[in-house]
Formats: C-alpha cells, sequence, structure tokens
C-alpha cells in the first residue's frame, strides 16, 4: 500500500514509533555503554587493587626478612620479631581468606601460581620459627675470651709456684678480683651484657664468682705467711678455688660456644631455607603481577573502550535526529499540502465556482475529506442545474400563457 493511502493513526504511529524507537535505540545503546563502561573501570580498579596487594605483599616478605637478617647480624637485636605463622601474616590472612577467591574469579590464569606458592611461603615462615628456637644472641669473641682468662689464671697459679720455688721475697700477683681482666669482665658493664642477653649465662657469670674471689683473696693470706705455711694455704685454699674457677669457666666456655653455634646454625638456616624460599615466593609473586598485567584491562584500555562507546552514541544520535526529522517533514506535508488545497477548493466553491477541481489523490482522512468536497460539489452543481432547468420550465410556462392570455383578449374583442 502507497504511503500516502495509509490512514493518518497509521502514519502517525509509524512515525512517533520511529522516533521513539530510535530515542530507545539511543538510550539502550547509552545504557550499555555506560554499563560497559562501569563494568570495565571495576575490572581495572580490581585489577590494580590485586596488583597493589601483590606488590605490598612483596615489601612485606622484604621487610620481613631483614628483621630476620638483623637478628643474625645485629647485636642490638635480640629477640625475633616477626610472624611465624604462614596463615597470620598479611598475605597468609588473603591467601586463606576471601581475598584469594575474589582474585581468582577475577583473573583465573593467576589459581596455578596461587597453588605454587603456598608451600613456599609456608616453607619461609617455618624457617624463621627454626631459627627463633636455635637461635640466642651471642658474642662471638666470648669464647676465646674465656679461654684466655682460664690461661690467665694457670699463669697467676704458675707465678704463685714460681715464688715458692724461688727466693722471691715477694708475691708479685693480682689480688683484687675486680681487678683482674676476668673480673673486670664480670663487674663491668661487658659482664652485664653478657648476662642479659643469656639465663644461663647470667647464672654462671654469679656462680664464677665466689670461687674467683676466694682465689684472689688466697694470695693476701699467702703474701701475709711465710712461704712454708704459705704452702699449706695454697694447696688448701688457692687450688680448690682455682679448679672451681675452672670449672665455672668451661661451663661458661661451653655454653658461649653453645650459643654461637645456635648463631651459626640459624644463620646457615636463613641461608639455605629463608633465602631460597624468599626468592620463590617474590618470583611467584611478580609473576602474580604480570599474569594480571596481561588479562585485566589497563587504564588505557579503558578510556579506549569509553571513546568508542561516546562515538558510537553521538554517531547514532547523528542518525537519529535527522531521521526522525525527516519523518516529521514526511507526515507534515503529506496532511498540511492537500488541506492546504481543500481549503483553496472550498474557497473558491463558496465564490460561485462550481467548476473548480480538487486534484488530492489519497485514501486517508484527509483523501476522504477531499472525496467529500468533491461529492458536494457535484451534488451542488446538479442542484443548479436542477434550479435552471426547473426556472427555464417556469419561464416558458409564463410565455405560454401570456400568448394564451393575448389570443383570448384578441378574441373577445
Amino acid at each position: 500500500m502507497n504511503w500516502k493511502d495509509l490512514r493518518l493513526r497509521t502514519k502517525f504511529a509509524v512515525g512517533f514509533g520511529l522516533v521513539l524507537a530510535l530515542l530507545v535505540a539511543v538510550g539502550v545503546w547509552s545504557i550499555l555503554g555506560i554499563s560497559g563502561i562501569v563494568d570495565n573501570a571495576a575490572e581495572v580498579i580490581d585489577g590494580n587493587k590485586l596488583k597493589g596487594e601483590m606488590v605490598q605483599r612483596e615489601v612485606d616478605h622484604l621487610n620481613w626478612a631483614g628483621k630476620v637478617n638483623a637478628l643474625l647480624t645485629d647485636d642490638k637485636v635480640t629477640e625475633l620479631a616477626v610472624e611465624t605463622d604462614p596463615r597470620q601474616c598479611a598475605f597468609g590472612r588473603w591467601y586463606y581468606g576471601e581475598g584469594r577467591h575474589a582474585a581468582e574469579a577475577l583473573v583465573p590464569q593467576i589459581k596455578p601460581l596461587l597453588d605454587d606458592i603456598e608451600a613456599y611461603h609456608n616453607q619461609l615462615h617455618q624457617s624463621a620459627a627454626a631459627i627463633g628456637k636455635v637461635f640466642h644472641q651471642a658474642d662471638l669473641s666470648l669464647p676465646q675470651f674465656l679461654a684466655e682468662k682460664e690461661a690467665d689464671h694457670l699463669v697467676w697459679a704458675n707465678s704463685v709456684l714460681a715464688y715458692f720455688a724461688s727466693d722471691q721475697k715477694t708475691l708479685q700477683v693480682e689480688t683484687n678480683e675486680r681487678l683482674c681482666s676476668l673480673g673486670q669482665f664480670l663487674y663491668g658493664e661487658a659482664g652485664q651484657a653478657a648476662a642479659a642477653s643469656d639465663t644461663v649465662l647470667a647464672r654462671l657469670l654469679e656462680d664464677i664468682k665466689p670461687p674467683h674471689a676466694r682465689l684472689h683473696q688466697s694470695a693476701k693470706q699467702l703474701m701475709a705467711l711465710p712461704k712454708q705455711q704459705a704452702q699449706q694455704v695454697f694447696v688448701s685454699e688457692t687450688v680448690p678455688a682455682l679448679e672451681q674457677t675452672r670449672a665455672v669457666l668451661a661451663q661458661l666456655k661451653e655454653r658461649a660456644n653453645t650459643l654461637v653455634a645456635g648463631m651459626d646454625q640459624a644463620r646457615g638456616i636463613y641461608a639455605t631455607q629463608t633465602v631460597p624460599n624468599l626468592e620463590k615466593v617474590q618470583e611467584l609473586l611478580g609473576k602474580i603481577s604480570r599474569t594480571t598485567d596481561e588479562h585485566i584491562m589497563t587504564d588505557a584500555q579503558m578510556l579506549a573502550a569509553a571513546a568508542q562507546t561516546r562515538t558510537g552514541v553521538l554517531i547514532f544520535v547523528c542518525v537519529a535526529v535527522p531521521l526522525g526529522l525527516l519523518l516529521a517533514v514526511v507526515i507534515a506535508r503529506g496532511i498540511i499540502g492537500p488541506l492546504q488545497k481543500g481549503i483553496g477548493f472550498a474557497r473558491q466553491v463558496a465564490e460561485g465556482d462550481l467548476t473548480a477541481t480538487l486534484d488530492v489523490q489519497q485514501q486517508d482522512e484527509v483523501g476522504q475529506l477531499a472525496a467529500a468536497l468533491r461529492n458536494m460539489v457535484e451534488q451542488l452543481q446538479r442542484v443548479v442545474a436542477d434550479v435552471r432547468s426547473a426556472s427555464d420550465n417556469v419561464a416558458a410556462g409564463s410565455q405560454q400563457l401570456s400568448a394564451s392570455s393575448e389570443e383570448m383578449s384578441q378574441g373577445a374583442t
């Protein structure tokens, strides 16, 4: 069917329907575009958050390892102040919580990497726990120092024996237990620091003080007595005090060596377990970040997608607006043009021109109006023709009557 033959309601329905359809299409396109932008932004934000999480965990474990290393290298650090439970560190809480599930849902490709990192991460923290068990802060020079002090006291005792065996008039040995090198250590800051570093050392350092004091005090008695009597005091007091002092020194050396061995063992654990596992954890965290970069939209890609959506909406609007205007013009011309012709036709008829014609050939309401106007004019033409015919008949009758009247008047005369 021809467009002009469609009814007005159909034309309006088609026109407004197309305009509404274009508006709906633009709206749907815009909504989908905005939804896509929002989804892309959420993906970018989550991806950046995941990458930030991995980078922060790398930094955390480097700091963690730094604290463990400080325990092994810094004499001022005496306690292991790091988390040894792999489930309680920041990464562990993330790994065994909802964070990992969300990350795997966002980037499924990182799941194998997260599976691999668990063992290395656990071993990393377990190595710290092992270091904590064997490590005690120790003075590396203490075993050698104690051995030297034992030798010094043997020399001190030999000096006493030499005094007895010679014709020396005076005994030249240290009699003040606080002034010998061992005494200076025991009663000085070095001894206090050693005692503070280990309870066993503290106990042994206290245990050695009495026999060490008796040892030096016995020398005073030796000096005050004749050599023969002094020899008896030497055997009864000096030698037992020396033996007791050496016995505690032996225990001190053993404990000092144990502490040094513990430090060496802790360093071995750090070198053979902590460092390799830390490197693997760092490597896998780096791979997780790179994999996330490869499978998550970047900021630039998000902006490009948004720009593409904006361009599409603008193009659609640029097409929809002219098309809507074109439809409006077509519908308006299909109505206004025939109506103007009808108005002109009616004016001609009103002026008495029944010969006027109305050239509107369409089947819609306007066409029906035009047909009705044409029928009206045709009816008027027939009415006028009938009136004229009747008028002619009346005129003819009048003439006949006039003629008859004249004939009758002439006959009467």
